[in-house]
């Protein structure tokens, strides 16, 4: 191996910029919390969600949810107080 490319794996290992974000995965949350969060029965999550009307994933026989996709899920497809005013 070359000085260059001893030098360069020296300098790569162990640095850490203080600019540089680490990943924080998004955390999932199981039929109780989404159904909390979207204020209906957990039947109702685990029925939406198998006629794949709600956004989720099954890990082994669970289903999970990522709460950004929830929040969009009831965004688009709830309407809002100020969507139903007759102007």
């Amino acid at each position: 191996m070359n000085r260059l490319g001893a030098y360069s794996k020296q300098r790569t290992v162990g640095t850490c910029s203080p600019t540089v974000e680490r990943y924080q995965p998004e955390p999932v949350w199981d039929c109780n919390e989404a159904a909390r969060f979207l204020s209906i029965h957990s039947s109702t999550v685990k029925r939406l969600a198998r006629e794949g009307q709600l956004p989720g994933f099954r890990i082994g026989n669970r289903w999970r949810f990522r709460p950004s996709e929830l929040d969009a899920w009831a965004r688009s497809t709830v309407p809002s107080i100020h969507s139903l005013r007759r102007e």
